[in-house]
């Protein structure tokens, strides 16, 4: 009688479980918003829209998802909205969202501690006429004064 088979092949062991990388998010957010911010740095100085960095506190109108037009749909939007009272306009690299502003509030630092450095913040026209007409009349009253 021929001799018995051979035992079958012991099966490799799995391999064991790959950790997921639970530092590709965050790290792909860096690079999005670092390209966000060199891109929209580029296209706000080419048309000539003045912006710096930082955000707007309190008086909010409205906020909204402004990809793919990014910052400047966001300056568009509160010099189009400015006769319903949009004075700034605020945009954040970091959820391509954009958030319209009232008079009223104060503005904050760019601080990279809190992420603002990523943050896009501008005025609207009509708010620096406003600025400068209120720098005139007092400069007006000062020189009633003497």
């Amino acid at each position: 009688t021929p001799p018995p088979p051979p035992p079958p092949p012991v099966p490799a062991p799995p391999p064991p479980p790959t950790q997921p990388d639970v530092a590709a998010p965050a790290r792909k957010l860096q690079e999005d918003k670092v390209r966000c911010k060199s891109k929209n740095i580029a296209l706000l100085n080419a048309l000539a829209i003045s912006f710096r960095h930082g955000s707007w506190e309190y008086g909010m109108l409205r906020e909204f998802d402004a990809y793919p037009g990014m910052a400047v749909e966001c300056a568009q939007a509160c010099e189009a909205d400015a006769a319903s009272g949009c004075r700034h306009w605020e945009f954040d690299c970091k959820n391509m969202n954009c958030k319209l502003f009232a008079e009223g509030g104060y503005e904050e630092d760019d601080s990279a501690q809190f992420g603002r450095d990523y943050v896009f913040l501008g005025d609207t026209a009509y708010h620096h006429r406003r600025l400068k007409e209120e720098e005139v009349a007092k400069l007006s009253v000062k020189k009633g004064d003497l």
